[in-house]
């Protein structure tokens, strides 16, 4: 019998360390945040490396520079994401 791995839900966020806001102001035009769909945090870090803004990828694959966490499917109906810009 084949088992399939199954998809997950990953959020990954720069670090607030002095390492890693070096590396946030290398641009201007930077990633704050990702949410990717992976089968592991390997693979959620190695997407969110592919769109890393001017930081470049190492903020995403350096779990010294990033936090990468599993969304865990909730028990009840909410918001996932919203984006506003106020003003």
């Amino acid at each position: 019998m084949i088992m399939h791995k199954k998809l997950k839900l990953y959020i990954l966020k720069p670090k607030r360390t002095d390492a890693a806001d070096n590396l946030m102001r290398r641009g201007y035009d930077n990633s704050l945040a990702h949410v990717v769909y992976a089968y592991s945090p390997k693979q959620a870090r190695r997407l969110a490396s592919e769109d890393g803004g001017d930081q470049g990828p190492e903020v995403w694959t350096n779990a010294e520079y990033s936090t990468c966490k599993e969304l865990k499917t909730p028990k009840v109906a909410g918001i996932v994401i919203s984006d506003h810009e106020m003003g």
